[in-house]
């Protein structure tokens, strides 16, 4: 009898072992890690896998596999399985890219028409998949367009589109900035500002969980203006200059969203955001500013947005640029995008909690700059 309970309990323990065992190779993931290594502004291509080293909430990982892409297309690749086995486990889809080109802009200018014409004549592939969101609608490219009518006439009408969002987009913005220049601008008027071009915080998440879903490489650019507003030079109603200008310092250009939770929900749906900056003045701003400092003072409101998103961007790997001619960041932060590692490695002691992990890729014995996501959500 003794002999039977003892193989009973042995056989039950063996079926949990081996229950357990089938639940750790369920849950077991490979965790992909697109990862871009600069010198001085160059990217460096010809790391090997030897030369990367990974951690996850502090603990060296692993690295399973390395490839190096160029564009579309695997230059190289490293792993201690078959090409055709590690094809199948890792399964990198170069080839698949969906790009968001998001337009926060109040003035149109030439510098965004050549953003357009670069990205079609240098980044775009007829495969690929391309979103335009404008202040007021959101366009999705269609790649049976392309099959029926030429590149340029399509970049074209896009940026027909473009233009005339932007300027319905912007219209009561600049109707306001008129009264400005006018002078008879109210503080209603400055609160009307202040509830303009704000980043919610749900669009952003549901943003990042479209995109989680979608396979291949997902490239974001965000192209922010800057948000200077001019203030009063003399009384308002009941308030004097100095009090009314203490009175928008307490307003400010508020960030409507959490950058943690933001940073977190881009970097684990395995996005590149890419942040431009444009440093620019909108041209009724300048209006005022050309009247010189004794005739205006003028408050940035954007710099709080700027450090939001710029915490956003590189906590995707993404680049970060300002510059007063969008064209010329636009090319640099697409170049950028274009190369890049990725690095494949099964996290040890995974647990499906649904925590955050934070992830680092050093490169060894080098002083490199190395720029990727911060981490990934275990669910």
């Amino acid at each position: 009898m003794k002999k039977l309970i003892v193989l009973s309990i042995t056989v039950i323990l063996a079926v949990f072992l081996s229950a357990q065992e089938l639940q750790h190779e369920a849950i077991a993931i490979n965790v992909e890690v697109p990862v871009r290594v600069f010198k001085s502004g160059v990217f460096i291509d010809d790391l090997t896998i030897d030369d990367f080293e990974l951690y996850e909430e502090g603990v060296k990982q692993k690295i399973d596999a390395v490839y190096l892409i160029k564009k579309t297309t695997i230059a190289r690749e490293e792993s201690d399985l078959t090409k055709e086995e590690a094809m199948i486990k890792f399964a990198p889809k170069p080839s698949l890219r969906q790009y968001i080109l998001v337009f926060e802009v109040i003035d149109y200018s030439r510098g965004l028409d050549e953003v357009i014409d670069h990205f079609f004549s240098h980044v775009f592939a007829p495969e690929d998949k391309l979103t335009i969101v404008t202040p007021i609608n959101t366009y999705n490219l269609k790649n049976e367009l392309l099959a029926k009518k030429p590149i340029q006439e399509v970049s074209n009408k896009l940026k027909k589109k473009l233009k005339s969002d932007i300027r319905k987009g912007n219209a009561e913005y600049k109707s306001i900035m008129r009264s400005i220049i006018r002078g008879d601008a109210s503080y209603i008027d400055y609160l009307r500002l202040k509830s303009m071009r704000r980043l919610e915080q749900q669009k952003l998440l549901d943003c990042a969980e479209i995109l989680k879903k979608i396979e291949g490489q997902k490239n974001v650019f965000l192209l922010y203006q800057r948000d200077a507003i001019p203030g009063p030079n003399a009384s308002i109603g009941n308030l004097s200059a100095s009090d009314y200008l203490y009175s928008i310092d307490d307003l400010g250009r508020e960030i409507t969203f959490n950058v943690d939770t933001v940073k977190q929900a881009f970097s684990d749906s395995s996005i590149s955001a890419h942040f431009i900056y444009i440093t620019n003045a909108e041209k009724y701003q300048q209006s005022v500013f050309n009247l010189g400092p004794s005739n205006a003072i003028v408050k940035d409101w954007s710099m709080n947005t700027f450090g939001a998103l710029h915490e956003v961007a590189k906590a995707t790997g993404g680049l970060i640029d300002s510059s007063a001619n969008p064209a010329v960041s636009f090319q640099k932060a697409s170049d950028a995008s274009e190369n890049y590692y990725l690095l494949y490695y099964t996290p040890k002691e995974f647990l499906a909690d649904g925590k955050f992990r934070n992830i680092k890729v050093r490169i060894k014995g080098k002083n490199y700059k190395v720029t990727h996501r911060a981490g990934y959500f275990t669910d």
